[in-house]
């Protein structure tokens, strides 16, 4: 299942561009009990305010194979990076290299992913995986914590090697999760992170990938950190992407499958 770039309700809220009141008054809440006397306020949009991956529905319906493509506006964050970043309530974070342990937990991949291996939210003190009023992460848990140290490795190792960012997590138990109706089984999960591999940039043209991170500002294509383009505005237009900038998505996208093929295969059998 993969995780579209569309425009959602949750883009909207995430980015505070509902602009109609008109708009926002259609979109309606639900109380609703977390955890005996916890409850939230939930808004009921698109998935995205929910489940983001899609993971919790096909695991409902105890699929063996499930494949999440995180078409994510944000990097995956190596534990080695020594780069400050910020968070989703736009406070400054030290470097992952300086992070602690739960500190990394939740910056490396952030709550869309992370929540479903039970990863703590921490978000009461304006942490990596902060939520926006309306949004709710703390009921995804269906895998152990253990797993998600393994998908992260997997993804070191692979950015350490120049490699794309794909993990295929094997005998994955899943756990019971009453308040999205999981039963406990066993399945196969699968997660291609957006991610330009430094074997696939070494054979783009400087020319091409020049035109695309360092676009004229006066053009349409403005200046963006491929591929991590935003869902909306990333151009002048809402959802307005230039022929350049799809075709070299299409083409990493492709070379990635054909590269990972061996991960992949067993998803589509």
């Amino acid at each position: 299942m993969m995780e579209a770039a569309s425009l959602s309700s949750k883009q909207f809220s995430l980015m505070g561009r509902i602009e109609n009141a008109a708009l926002e008054a259609l979109m309606p809440t639900a109380r609703f009990e977390t955890n005996v006397g916890v409850w939230n306020t939930l808004k009921l949009g698109d998935g995205g305010n929910l489940d983001n991956t899609a993971s919790l529905t096909l695991l409902r319906r105890q699929c063996k194979e499930v494949l999440v493509l995180m078409s994510s506006g944000r990097p995956f964050y190596s534990k080695s990076s020594n780069k400050e970043h910020e968070d989703k309530a736009k406070q400054k974070r030290p470097p992952p290299s300086q992070m602690t342990r739960n500190e990394y937990d939740a910056a490396a991949l952030g709550a869309d992913l992370s929540s479903l291996f039970g990863v703590p939210l921490i978000a009461a003190d304006g942490s990596w995986n902060y939520q926006s009023p309306g949004f709710n992460h703390q009921t995804n848990q269906v895998f152990a914590i253990e797993r998600y140290h393994e998908l992260c490795e997997k993804f070191e190792s692979a950015l350490a090697s120049g490699a794309p960012l794909v993990a295929r997590l094997e005998n994955v138990e899943v756990h019971a999760n009453t308040f999205h109706g999981v039963t406990p089984y066993t399945c196969n999960y699968t997660v291609i992170w957006n991610h330009a591999p430094r074997q696939w940039l070494e054979k783009v043209p400087p020319a091409t990938l020049e035109a695309v991170l360092n676009g004229d500002v006066d053009s349409v294509n403005t200046p963006g950190s491929f591929p991590n383009f935003a869902t909306i505005r990333q151009n002048k237009g809402l959802m307005e992407f230039t022929p350049l900038q799809t075709n070299l998505l299409a083409d990493m996208m492709a070379w990635i499958v054909h590269a990972e093929w061996d991960k992949l295969k067993p998803c589509f059998s």
